[in-house]
């Protein structure tokens, strides 16, 4: 992980109009995942794992590294909140409508780091999609 680009596309993130969801950078190599009211950028990912093992030691460092990004971040914007996404998955369970990040971040972590401002939250954190990957560094941007 380039700790520099990523903290320069979250920093991007607090500007963009999510209304039109430009994409932040020309990144060729960075995915994003836009809903009607997020913005969500895989800052880091790798392929799938055939061992679960190889998977969950990835993300302990992908977990560093999202550490290092929160740190960047909070020494400009302050501390971050941490915000567990469990709860999110209770009333997902009951049937209750999610906003749409939430409800996305849900396929990837437990919990995330936050930064809320008047117009927008941003979030960033680390997580596996399914057992076998692939771990990914996200980025997100929108209502939490």
């Amino acid at each position: 992980m380039d700790l520099a680009d990523c903290l320069e596309r979250v920093l991007e993130l607090r500007t963009l109009d999510l209304a039109t969801q430009p994409i932040p950078s020309p990144d060729a190599a960075a995915s994003r995942v836009v809903g009607y009211d997020f913005l969500a950028l895989y800052l880091s990912a790798t392929e799938e794992f055939d061992d679960n093992a190889r998977a969950f030691e990835v993300l302990e460092r992908f977990e560093q590294d999202c550490a290092g990004l929160e740190e960047a971040l909070s020494r400009l914007w302050g501390p971050a909140e941490s915000v567990d996404l469990r709860p999110y998955m209770d009333r997902m369970v009951r049937g209750e409508t999610l906003p749409e990040l939430p409800g996305f971040l849900l396929g990837i972590m437990s919990d995330v780091s936050v930064w809320r401002f008047a117009d927008r939250s941003i979030c960033v954190g680390a997580g596996v999609w399914d057992t076998h990957g692939p771990v990914v560094l996200v980025a997100a941007a929108g209502e939490l």
